[in-house]
């Protein structure tokens, strides 16, 4: 975990704004080098996660900072909370 995960994960998860290096936290969105990766809609409480097609270390560790967000990768396939998903598609997490 890096500080800056760390720190982005909290402003998501707490609705706070933060913006440091490549990471941005806004209105409920959470961007990494611009590319919408976590979206949180207040009206229903969920929080919808992307790796938006980056398989990156940087990417899995920004989202692994969210509540109810846990992905892994083994023998090439992604995971998210222990079922397989991809890197382009957009998931519903429970916080």
């Amino acid at each position: 975990m890096t500080q800056i995960g760390a720190n982005a994960g909290y402003a998501f998860d707490n609705g706070y704004n933060f913006n440091q290096s490549n990471t941005m936290v806004n209105g409920g969105v959470l961007r990494l080098h611009g590319n919408r990766i976590a979206d949180h809609d207040p009206d229903t409480n969920k929080t919808m996660i992307s790796l938006a097609g980056w398989n990156t270390h940087t990417t899995k560790e920004r989202l692994n900072n969210l509540q109810g967000v846990s992905i892994h990768q083994k023998d090439f396939q992604l995971y998210l909370n222990g079922e397989p998903i991809n890197s382009t598609d957009w998931y519903i997490v429970s916080p």
